[in-house]
This record gives structure tokens, sequence and C-alpha cells, in this order.
């Protein structure tokens, strides 16, 4: 989602006198000034304001909703007209009316705030209004014009209580960025179909954000979760909906961590499952609700540990799945639509190689074999289709993404293409 302007009236319009600016507001004006182009800018980061109102002189021009140019009020109506498709009531005042004006309207205005809402406050001799871009916890960042009486693009973030906010179409919430100089992400999906973010930052600690309403938003905000994890952070869900997520800790072993109810918090605390790794990791679900890790040791083996029973207690490491022979730089795993368990490695060759179970839940494990073609990179990752077909895809030491699949669940694989990337595409490789 791109951002979008936000305007600060700060004239004190009650005396209808352009370029008069006393504290945030605007009046209406006879004739409109049109934009130079009647179509939708697009929703860039930034200040995209349109011309001419943004570079003629503050409150020389009047906009299509009867508002001077560059203030708060001008620009919260463009932010609503090109954003969330909505019209502003033609010229109904200083921004110290606008929550009075839509309540006796009809439209909701709360103390609780959304993205693409209305921030309003009566501050100030015209009050002021700005656009709401992002909800944290605890904290809005707005978007706005004319903040301070400069006429100029800004965005703050600040307390949730500067503010009253009034919901004429919000918007659903963009997902919001990982907390600043994050080293890896990874995504879930809560059983009631929230999604939630894990990241960890640059200073080991983990953080998550998850959405408030499923498929909508506003988003929580990141909070900690704590620890000391190197790269690597993966997820799953348990059999009775609880995500359970796993990390490789700065000392080499893997922790989980894991809500205590469905959907919810508290979290549990960190527990050590142990061992010595690299940081690759990757956690599926068996088909009787068991979830197995897979991870790749100082020694390149690939060791897998498993929930004795859905939920429960841990079985411990073992590179029963990877034999004393093959060994690994990166490690993906998902489950086939029979239940079998299958891995993916990046081998010390660049090639990658599969291994799956004979049986669902148990039963000994196939061996390695190579999936021909392809020279990768240690990045790779692996999916079920809906149709029951898995698919995989790595990353070429020149940071092309190239994408495998089964023609059939559970059958002979296509070969690698670029087709999920297109070959223009590179990417970042580890």
């Amino acid at each position: 989602m791109r951002r979008m302007l936000a305007a600060v009236g700060l004239l004190a319009m009650v005396l209808a006198v352009p370029g008069l600016a006393s504290a945030a507001g605007h009046a209406q004006a006879v004739v409109a000034q049109e934009p130079q182009s009647s179509e939708v800018a697009p929703v860039e980061a930034g200040d995209d304001y349109p011309e001419p109102w943004r570079s003629a002189a503050q409150d020389s021009l009047v906009d299509s909703w009867g508002y001077y140019n560059r203030e708060c009020t001008s620009f919260v109506a463009w932010a609503l007209h090109s954003r969330n498709g909505y019209e502003m009531p033609r010229a109904i005042g200083n921004a110290n009316n606008w929550d009075n004006y839509f309540s006796s309207h009809g439209v909701t205005v709360n103390s609780t705030p959304a993205v693409g809402a209305i921030a309003q406050t009566d501050a100030g001799v015209a009050g002021h209004v700005a656009w709401v871009f992002s909800v944290g916890s605890g904290t809005v960042t707005v978007e706005e014009y004319n903040y301070s009486v400069t006429g100029r693009y800004g965005t703050r973030t600040v307390p949730t209580s500067s503010f009253r906010y009034i919901h004429v179409k919000d918007l659903g919430s963009p997902t919001p960025p990982p907390p600043a100089s994050t080293s890896s992400v990874a995504a879930g999906r809560n059983g009631d179909g929230r999604l939630e973010l894990f990241a960890v930052h640059r200073n080991g600690r983990m953080f998550n954000n998850f959405q408030r309403r499923a498929s909508a938003g506003p988003w929580a905000g990141w909070g900690s979760l704590g620890g000391s994890f190197t790269t690597s952070v993966t997820l799953a869900t348990n059999k009775d909906g609880r995500l359970e997520i796993f990390a490789v800790g700065l000392d080499g072993a893997v922790y989980n961590k894991w809500q205590t109810r469905p959907g919810a918090g508290p979290w549990s605390a960190w527990n050590r499952l142990g061992g010595t790794f690299r940081p690759s990791l990757a956690v599926t679900r068996n088909r009787d609700g068991r979830l197995e890790v897979f991870a790749v040791g100082t020694d390149r083996y690939v060791y897998n540990n498993y929930q004795r029973t859905a939920g429960g207690a841990w079985q411990g490491w073992s590179n029963s799945a990877s034999g004393r022979t093959f060994r690994a730089r990166a490690v993906a795993a998902t489950t086939n639509k029979d239940g079998r368990v299958e891995i993916f490695a990046v081998d010390l060759n660049n090639r990658v190689e599969n291994n799956y179970q004979r049986r669902a839940g148990g039963g000994g494990w196939q061996g390695w074999g190579v999936l021909p073609g392809g020279r990768f990179a240690a990045a790779i990752t692996a999916a079920r289709n809906n149709d029951g077909r898995l698919e995989i895809f790595a990353l070429t030491p020149e940071g092309r993404v190239l994408n495998n699949y089964q023609r059939t669940a559970g059958g002979t694989w296509s070969g690698w293409t670029a087709n999920a990337a297109g070959d223009p595409f590179r990417a970042k490789t580890p």
C-alpha cells in the first residue's frame, strides 16, 4: 500500500483571508482549481498531493472540495478521494468542525484508530486533520499537510490518544514493515484466519505482530518475544490450532515457543530443544498432527526432531532422515496430500535433493535423490498446492528464483523453470 498526504489546515479560515495562517483549518472558496490530471494518482510513499495545488503558494487555490491548497483539510479530502474512494462533502468548515459534522451525519467517531480513517483534533485555532497510514501498539502514524503551520507534507507517529478518529470509509491494514533492521521474517495464519508475523531483529530478539481482524487488520503493532537468535525463524500450526515458532539461538541450539491458547496469548517461555545447528531450519506437520522439525547441523547433516504425540513432548534429535552420507547447506519441508512428510535440501554440490517418508507418519525414509538441473544457493522453500501437488522454489547463485513442481500429487517432477518469477527478476542471495 502506498502512502498519502495529509493536509494541515492551519489557516484561520474564519477570516477567509488566504495566506493568513493561524492554527489549523480551512474554509471554502467559490471557484475550484482542478489538479492537472483527473486520474487517481498512484499510491506511493511520500508526498503525492497533486498539481497544481502542491506547487502553488499556500492558500492561493481552492481544491475540488472547497478547501484552500496545502492545508490539512485539502490534503485529507484528496487522500480520501484517491486512496479510500470516498468523496468529501463540500466545504464543511474548519478541521475542528469535522468530528461534529460527521457524527451528526451518522458516521462513527471514536478513539479507535484504523488505517484510512481521519485523525482529528480540536487543538489550535481551527483544529487539525490527518490521514491514518498505520496503527501500532498504542501509537498511530499519520500523514498530513501544514502541521506547525508549514504548508508542507509530513508524517508523525504519536500516541493513539492524540486524536479522535472519523471512520468514513476505512481501509484494510497494509502488512506492516518488520522492526527496523530485521534479519529474518516468517508468517503464519491463526485458526480464526488472522495473519501473524515473526521477525528476528538484528539485535537477536524475536518480535511478532498480528492482525486484529482476519483479512483486514488493523495490525496490533510489533511486540518483543525476547530470546537471542540467528537469522533463522520458522513456524507451524499445532493440531489444536496453536501457532508454534522455532528459531536457532546464538548458541546454535534450536528453541521453540508456542501460543498457550489457539490464536491468543500468553506465549509460553522459550524452550530449548538443544543441538548445534547452522541457521537453516524447517518445520511441517505430520498427518496425525505431530510437528516435525528439520535442521542442518554444524557438521552439515540433516537432523530431525518430532513430537511424540500431537502437541506433546519431543523425541530428541537424530539424523535418521539424513543418514551418514548426505550433507546439506539448507533445508525445507512440507507434507504430501497423503500425509507423507517430504524434505528438500541444497547439497554441498549446489543441487537440490529430496527425501520422503515411505508412509505417512513413519515407516522410515526413502533416501535422498537429486532433482536434476540447476545450481543453487543456500535458499529453498516448499509448499503444497490446493490440488495436493508439492512445489519447491530455490535461488540460484545469480539470484534467479526457479521452481519445480509435481505433475500430479505425489508424482514425478516437472523440472526447474523460472516461471514463478520471470527471467528478469533477481533476488538477493544469502
